[in-house]
């Protein structure tokens, strides 16, 4: 990957090489200045339309990496938990995960946000220079970076966002969970300018629980999903009036089980399997 720098406006550039592999199309890479004075860099290891790599380079997947002199050398950590390309041919040749267009933001307690696009499903990453600098360790199921440690919630209070009328627009509820995230416990709603709900879910430590509703401004309820403990969950779909459009299962964000389609008249027309995302 090049780096191009000018030091007169834009007049005349020094370019360069980065250790860092070439990217194709559907990968951007996020580069910020952190408080810190470094520069936080995000990528993939591999180009998408080829899987191809500089020498040298024998990881797949994507990376992070500080630099505190400006870019002239950095400190490179494989980032656990990436997707393959949502595109199953792209993922084959790409040979490893992708973080597609990644943009990057710091908070103000210092953590560090990266999101990541084209996967499926799209992630976002939280972690602060501390764990960057801490070197790789080994490979992580997903099952087991996807896993919550927190055991109980505390200080939770009751939170509003207002339209500009003055009307509840979100309110929510939150506390500090004793593996130090601030988890959403309790119910969430949000209205629609007129004071009708426009959706609702539960929260338990952080996860969806039992029904989630989603309404149009009339009142129609559009969609709902119940979420289970087991991490399963069933979505459905409605028709203005409320007869039943569409049900899938889903299992860990995956659609998983029977998926269903009826007609306006409730006439099953579709019928399909999946399993862990992909058609049978």
């Amino acid at each position: 990957m090049p780096r191009a720098i000018s030091k007169d406006g834009g007049r005349s550039y020094e370019v360069s090489r980065t250790p860092f592999p070439r990217q194709g199309s559907n990968q951007r890479p996020t580069v910020i200045r952190l408080q810190s004075g470094r520069l936080f860099f995000a990528a993939d290891f591999s180009h998408l339309n080829d899987g191809s790599q500089p020498k040298g380079i024998n990881n797949l997947g994507s990376y992070v990496a500080l630099s505190s002199d400006e870019g002239e050398t950095w400190q490179i950590r494989k980032l656990p938990g990436a997707q393959l390309h949502e595109t199953p041919r792209v993922a084959e040749t790409m040979r490893g995960p992708t973080l597609g267009y990644s943009v990057s933001r710091q908070g103000p307690n210092g953590m560090i946000h990266l999101v990541a696009t084209m996967n499926n499903p799209c992630l976002h990453f939280e972690f602060n220079e501390a764990w960057i600098l801490g070197g790789d360790t080994a490979e992580r199921p997903d099952a087991e970076l996807m896993a919550s440690r927190a055991k109980s919630v505390n200080g939770v209070r009751n939170f509003v966002e207002k339209h500009p009328d003055g009307k509840p627009r979100i309110t929510w509820g939150g506390g500090m969970g004793d593996d130090g995230r601030f988890l959403l416990h309790g119910i969430e709603t949000w209205y629609y300018e007129n004071g009708n709900k426009q959706r609702e879910v539960a929260y338990r430590m952080g996860r969806k629980t039992g029904v989630e509703s989603y309404w149009a401004p009339s009142g129609d309820l559009l969609w709902s999903w119940e979420h289970r403990e087991n991490g399963t969950s069933t979505w459905r779909q409605f028709r203005r009036g409320g007869a039943l459009k569409s049900e899938s299962s889903w299992k860990n964000f995956k659609a998983d089980g029977t998926a269903r389609l009826w007609n306006a008249s409730g006439k099953l027309i579709s019928e399909k399997s999946f399993q862990s995302g992909n058609m049978r």
